[in-house]
């Protein structure tokens, strides 16, 4: 479900040397090269660089290749056919392209693929490309780039600039977000993602331009800042004037208003506020699939964003075919071996893990941990959690030889990649003590619990159903080591919060609640036994 920027500072670094590519080469030929692997933050870079355009006078168009016509030069002809005005050296404008991720690397019978005649054509039409008088933004994943420069080299060395920007494909939940560090002086990059560096920006625009295009998207920085350091109470309100901003400008119906509305929801799940996420992740779908069609793949992303909200609610009739049109939506675009297919398959698998459905979760936590390692390398947080997905299923099978080393690689690779405060890294704190609780190695287990309890405590707060998770796991530990006291403290502490973020029907409410007449009636034995004289249970 959102993917945090964790280069947010060289983004932003290679976003203005972009912007300065372009406002030089007005009027002549400049082809830019833009690699980004996630769409909708692609998007949101191709916006913010015509607002600011526009605002100055530019003319911004766009032009798209596809399977039926994959040569660049014959797309930027169409395009100009329509508007004739860009062939004027007179006139200050831009032309980003788009598409060629999309482009199947798969021949249908044909003598070469899309993504083969793209690449063929760009090789023998360097020259040809001349009678375009304007820079050109071209739009490439890192797998197509790479190939590019492979198979088209003469076009890439006429390249004028490469621009790479780096996040995380969407999710809704924040799992790879980055904490900024306590430091008394932050670095470069903080300072970028910085609150209040933001809201300065916010506050001189306002007084400039009070009416400018440019301020949703500054609210829109503002609400992911605050939600990259955990300031998930003040992301809301930078999030909603985002969109009531985006609906001003564009109306109801607009793909901005769409990831607005996303992006607003992601809020909300990071919060454990599912009811409240649902709604807004409906209404963004709908849009999408209104605005854009229903094999768009920011079609593919909301449905697998609401698919995964359904599954945290326990709604897991209503999940499933909105993960398995997901899943069809990026095979259709990209194939069998793409990051995007790789994280879907993680999710239908935890699906099926929520249901009990073990035997068919394996082969797919399997296959998307091979997808990762293959894709991404072995030292990717993907990859960390994909190791953790797979240890959790062995481990609930009872498989705890195959999980425990898939836990620690786990864990020393969020640890590595993020530092030791953040949530990931108490996730899997937790899961490796639950492992050796299964284990009856409990001194271990306690000790992994109450780590992992008080960061999650740190950074999310006393109301997040992952605290009711965490107090749960512990109660229940408690409980096997005859800690009874302690136990029923940590139970009655859980259920009041899974009820409230979760609602008293989901599963995870239910089972902490069935434990606590287990743990209530374990402690009056413990009372009895001591009213009649025995020495009681000493605990470890």
């Amino acid at each position: 479900m959102t993917a945090v920027d964790d280069n947010a500072g060289q983004n932003q670094r290679n976003l203005r040397r972009l912007v300065m590519s372009i406002q030089a080469s007005y009027g002549k030929l400049n082809l830019l090269i833009a690699i980004c692997d996630n769409r909708q933050y692609r998007d949101e870079l191709i916006r913010n660089y015509e607002t600011e355009l526009i605002a100055k006078g530019v003319r911004c168009d766009r032009g798209r290749v596809d399977r039926s016509q994959p040569s660049l030069k014959q797309s930027l002809q169409e395009l100009t056919e329509k508007e004739p005005d860009l062939r004027s050296s007179n006139v200050s404008a831009l032309v980003t392209i788009s598409g060629a991720d999309e482009l199947l690397g798969i021949r249908l019978n044909e003598p070469k693929s899309a993504q083969e005649q793209f690449f063929f054509s760009l090789q023998w039409t360097r020259e040809g490309l001349r009678e375009f008088k304007f820079p050109i933004v071209i739009w490439l994943t890192s797998n197509i780039a790479d190939a590019l420069a492979q198979q088209a080299p003469d076009f890439w060395s006429w390249r004028g600039g490469v621009f790479e920007f780096s996040r995380p494909i969407e999710t809704i939940i924040p799992t790879l977000e980055k904490v900024k560090d306590d430091k008394d002086k932050p670095n470069e990059e903080q300072v970028k993602t910085d609150p209040i560096a933001i809201q300065k920006q916010i506050d001189e625009l306002q007084s400039q331009d009070p009416n400018s295009p440019l301020l949703a998207s500054l609210y829109n920085s503002l609400g992911n800042a605050y939600k990259d350091a955990i300031r998930y109470n003040e992301a809301e309100d930078p999030y909603q004037k985002a969109l009531d901003l985006y609906k001003q400008q564009f109306g109801d119906r607009h793909p901005d208003v769409a990831t607005s509305l996303n992006n607003l929801a992601g809020l909300y799940y990071s919060q454990g506020r599912y009811a409240e996420a649902e709604p807004l992740l409906k209404k963004s779908l709908a849009l999408r699939q209104e605005l854009l069609g229903d094999y768009h793949l920011d079609v593919a992303s909301s449905l697998n964003n609401l698919a995964t909200v359904y599954r945290l609610q326990g709604k897991y009739e209503e999940s499933e075919p909105l993960f398995l049109r997901s899943l069809e939506i990026d095979k259709n675009a990209h194939g069998e071996d793409n990051p995007e297919i790789a994280t879907t398959l993680n999710n239908l698998a935890t699906l099926y893990r929520s249901q009990g459905r073990y035997e068919e979760a394996e082969p797919l936590y399997q296959k998307s941990l091979a997808l990762m390692q293959e894709l991404l390398g072995d030292h990717h947080l993907d990859v960390a959690t994909s190791l953790n997905n797979l240890a959790l299923l062995y481990d609930l099978q009872g498989k705890y030889k195959e999980a425990e080393p898939l836990y620690q690689k786990s864990l020393a690779l969020w640890q590595e990649l993020l530092g030791n405060r953040h949530a990931n890294v108490a996730q899997s704190l937790n899961n490796l003590a639950g492992l050796y609780e299964s284990q009856g190695r409990y001194a271990e287990a306690e000790l992994l619990f109450q780590q992992a309890l008080t960061l999650l405590q740190e950074l999310l707060g006393d109301r997040h159903p992952s605290i009711a998770t965490s107090l749960f796991n512990l109660a229940v530990l408690y409980h096997k080591m005859e800690k009874s006291s302690e136990a029923l403290n940590l139970i009655q502490r859980a259920i009041p919060i899974y009820e409230k973020t979760l609602g008293v029907d989901h599963p995870s409410t239910k089972a902490a609640q069935s434990w606590l007449p287990v743990i209530k009636e374990k402690g009056k034995e413990k009372k009895g036994k001591k009213k009649k004289g025995g020495f009681g249970v000493r605990d470890r």
